[in-house]
């Protein structure tokens, strides 16, 4: 299997999908980091230090202005993020941007996507790994992964699902990102 031309990796967000999918880049890659979406600094850095991962909890503002500087090939890992990626970062040749979100693109965009996946009384719901572009949640979608609904799944039990799909599927696709 060949190596991904990337030179860095920035996985950006919150949680144990975040976590662990710069755990399982850096198995793939040498250099990883990991910037935290927000000013609440709730990732343990230690757990992120002891692996040669990079950490930083940084504001949206920071996160912008660190994004544009970027010289590299890099790709940038956005799970459980809140930040939206301004067209300018998007648009920038060095940067591949890709994104867990939580449901069946193209349905359910944006926020709370579990929730209505749940409200609309679907059988099925899933994941999906995408491409960012200037649309939220439009790009090519890299993978999706599914689960059976059932009357008695909540929001919070299909978000502990959808964890860890978003993993298996991270896994499955970074070979080849």
């Amino acid at each position: 299997m060949n190596k991904p031309q990337f030179e860095e990796i920035i996985v950006i967000g919150i949680g144990k999908v975040a976590l662990t999918c710069a755990m399982k880049a850096k198995d793939v890659f040498d250099s990883v980091s990991f910037l935290e979406s927000g000013s609440n600094g709730i990732t343990p850095p230690h757990t992120l230090q002891a692996k040669g991962i990079g950490y930083r909890s940084i504001g949206k503002q920071k996160l912008t202005e660190h994004l544009n500087g970027l010289t590299k090939q890099t790709l940038i890992v956005s799970a459980s993020n809140r930040y939206l990626f301004p067209k300018e970062i998007i648009e920038k040749e060095n940067l591949t941007i890709i994104n867990y979100h939580g449901a069946l693109l193209p349905h359910y965009p944006g926020r709370n996507a579990e929730c209505w996946t749940i409200y609309e009384g679907n059988n099925q719901g899933g994941l999906t790994w995408h491409l960012v572009t200037p649309e939220v949640d439009a790009g090519d979608i890299l993978i999706q992964k599914t689960t059976e609904i059932t009357d008695k799944t909540t929001s919070f039990s299909l978000l502990r699902t959808y964890s860890n799909l978003a993993i298996e599927g991270f896994c499955e696709i970074l070979p080849f990102v």
